[in-house]
């Protein structure tokens, strides 16, 4: 079973978990719109939500889209505007959204992480921005981590395509914290999640909408901009050559995480 969004609420938490497509546990679009919804329609009764993966090797591989370089114009804008949704759904989400980020991560799942207000991974889980690879930039996931990161570390991630460690990804503002194995990295997502739990639901909204509101300004006018900048670069003859001689493999090996 692939490409859905895996509801349910446990003790006023509402827990989303990622049922992707392949190996690398990827997000169709679907997903997306899915994932969205949820964020959108939350429960008054709900303190707070928590995104993990299957229980496999992968959180999120990024996004399963098929062939980028046969899509048109159109295809191109959806997928951006696919994406643009999913992070306003998650910045107005109106309770804290807790990444449990229980395998490795690229690509756009490194955004939807870093979107999350706390995240918690093992400390073997690796993470890559790879477009890089396949001579594309992640415009609209750099919109996402250029106001959870520094400028410096999301230059290197992006241009240079490499995967970095846990505690890199820590060091970087990516993870709030580096737990030693999965097991105590869902420990500290059900005591993050307790705590939470006996929090006032208007203080949560009230406060997150407030926080969230100082971190994002002027988002929806920078995705706006990358959109624009990202189909033009999907449509350039020399990205699609790139596509079609490389087979889109952009999650090559390049030797181990940076630690």
């Amino acid at each position: 079973m692939s490409g859905e969004i895996r509801a349910e609420t446990r003790n006023g938490i509402r827990w989303l978990r990622l049922i992707g497509h392949g190996e690398r546990n990827a997000m169709t679009p679907a997903m997306m719109r899915g994932l969205g919804e949820e964020l959108r329609t939350l429960g008054p009764d709900i303190r707070a939500v928590v995104i993990a993966g299957a229980g496999g090797d992968w959180f999120c591989g990024g996004g399963h889209v098929g062939s980028i370089d046969e899509m048109s114009i159109e295809q191109l804008r959806t997928l951006s505007l696919d994406f643009i949704e999913l992070h306003r759904a998650l910045r107005r989400a109106r309770t804290p959204v807790i990444a449990q980020v229980d395998g490795h991560v690229a690509a756009n799942g490194v955004a939807l992480v870093a979107a999350c207000d706390m995240a918690v991974a093992p400390a073997h889980v690796e993470f890559a921005m790879p477009e890089i690879n396949v001579g594309l930039i992640p415009l609209l996931a750099t919109a996402v981590l250029v106001r959870h990161m520094t400028r410096k570390a999301v230059f290197e991630i992006a241009y240079l395509g490499r995967r970095f460690s846990a505690d890199m990804a820590k060091s970087y503002g990516l993870l709030t914290r580096v737990a030693p194995d999965k097991a105590a990295c869902e420990a500290q997502v059900d005591e993050w999640t307790r705590e939470l739990a006996q929090r006032s639901p208007a203080a949560l909204a009230i406060g997150r909408a407030t926080f969230v509101a100082m971190m994002n300004e002027g988002i929806d006018k920078d995705m706006e901009i990358a959109a624009g900048n990202l189909t033009a670069l999907f449509m350039s003859e020399d990205v699609r050559a790139t596509l079609r001689g490389t087979g889109g493999h952009a999650f090559a090996d390049k030797g181990k995480a940076q630690k």
